[in-house]
């Protein structure tokens, strides 16, 4: 499979959805020896790939390499993952789309902390946030594998499943990435131990000022936060299990106004 063949010296696939720390993740992993590459998507690999793809990937990748490919995946809570593809879209991803343009080009300057929620508030009621898909969904759908048959243990902040072809390997993304657990989850994946190396972090933007007054201040109707929600409880039920209804009690208290 030509198209593939860069991807057969892969250590580690970081296939996970946007603003889930997977630059954090595929930093920390080439920074301790492994060859790794990243996707939102699987047309964002170099070369890329397709769902339908994926399965003969998998199966050359497992003859070649003699095992199975570790594949990782992050899964974060709905609201706070739009929030920061918000801004990273509108942010960094505005500037690189136009050479040239500074901070002072950017929509986040332009418009009011007002604005900018009313705009992303749009963007949810369309049900089209920036940087939408789960990647755990493309990974299910491109090889039938129903979410059910998947792994995640909440004490164990960790979930592998088994394939012939792969191992999914699941994370929460406040576990692992806020929590600082990113080295002692990854050690006995690697072998050996892991160094953190963190990368891509909100909190050294130009704009993380504007997205820390912006989150303080949003205020988003309860049944639009409630719909969000329904619409992911399956992965929210992977991920959380029967913590699930108290995650959206917390977020209906910090986010939501009580309208509909």
């Amino acid at each position: 499979m030509p198209m593939a063949d860069a991807l057969f010296d892969l250590d580690f696939l970081v296939y996970s959805s946007h603003k889930t720390g997977t630059q954090t993740l595929v930093h920390t992993l080439r920074d301790n020896g492994f060859a790794c590459a990243h996707c939102h998507r699987l047309s964002n690999l170099h070369p890329p790939l397709s769902p339908a793809l994926l399965p003969e990937f998998l199966r050359d990748y497992r003859q070649r390499r003699g095992r199975a490919l570790p594949i990782l995946s992050v899964f974060r809570e709905p609201i706070g993952r739009h929030i920061s593809s918000f801004f990273q879209w509108h942010g960094e991803g505005a500037l690189r789309r136009q050479p040239g343009a500074g901070p002072a080009d950017s929509l986040l300057t332009q418009e009011s902390v007002a604005e900018l929620q009313g705009r992303f508030r749009d963007d949810l009621e369309r049900d089209a946030p920036v940087g939408a898909l789960e990647s755990i969904r493309e990974f299910g759908t491109a090889l039938a594998i129903p979410l059910e048959q998947l792994q995640y243990d909440p004490a164990q902040h960790h979930g592998v499943s088994v394939f012939p072809d792969c191992r999914l390997h699941l994370f929460r993304f406040d576990s692992l990435i806020l929590e600082r657990r990113i080295g002692s989850l990854l050690t006995p994946l690697a072998g050996r131990e892991i160094q953190p190396q963190a990368a891509n972090l909100s909190t050294v933007k130009w704009y993380y000022p504007i997205l820390q007054e912006f989150r303080a201040t949003l205020r988003l109707p309860s049944a639009l936060i409630e719909r969000i929600y329904a619409e992911k409880v399956d992965l929210l039920r992977l991920m959380y299990g029967e913590e699930v209804g108290l995650l959206l009690v917390r977020t209906l208290e910090r986010y939501g106004d009580g309208g509909c």
